[in-house]
């Protein structure tokens, strides 16, 4: 059996390893000053959230693996995440859901091509610098509205059944199994 050395640390933690990293990369990429720019819409409330918090908030569940508002309050009461985010609270779905729903097709017309060209932009690093939109060749790409999972496509060539007879060729050239009945006797 291995000795493990087991030691305890007053220090703060959470379940959510990795988030300041997260923090140090939106703080490097100045994701805050840029949504500070924008025009996002407003609470109405004199206790609302600033709109740039809800986003960074929002994108803090993501990273941790929110898939809809629901899941957004299993960190709620993160102390940990708060701090990093330099935040006294993290808002709660309904805050989401009002704060979504304020969007309308002339605010999403105004901000997110914005966003998009900001997010495709060269970000600098230092000593690395990353271009997202130079890997991507936009002159084959077809709208969304031609493409189709039922495009025709050329024939499969028929493969052979195999030599025990238990395999049969589909009618789309493909495999299946053979019934009982179709079986070779050996």
């Amino acid at each position: 059996m291995v000795n493990l050395t087991v030691e305890y640390s007053d220090k703060p933690v959470t379940a959510f390893g990795g988030m300041r990293l997260m923090k140090d990369f939106i703080d490097k990429i100045g994701v805050r000053p840029f949504l500070e720019e924008q025009q996002l819409p407003q609470g109405g409330s004199n206790r609302s959230y600033d709109p740039v918090d809800v986003v960074e908030a929002f994108l803090l569940n993501i990273w941790i693996g929110a898939s809809r508002f629901c899941p957004c309050d299993w960190i709620r009461e993160d102390a940990v995440l708060k701090e990093i985010f330099g935040m006294s609270s993290l808002p709660s779905q309904s805050t989401y859901s009002r704060f979504f729903g304020k969007f309308s097709q002339a605010s999403n017309n105004r901000i997110f091509p914005q966003l998009q060209h900001w997010t495709l932009q060269p970000i600098d690093t230092g000593a690395l610098t990353m271009d997202f939109d130079s890997t991507v060749d936009h002159s084959q790409r077809q709208p969304r509205r031609h493409r189709s999972r039922l495009q025709s496509q050329p024939p499969r060539p028929q493969q052979p059944s195999s030599a025990h007879g238990l395999r049969q060729p589909d009618a789309y050239g493909g495999q299946r199994l053979a019934s009982s009945r179709q079986h070779r006797s050996v």
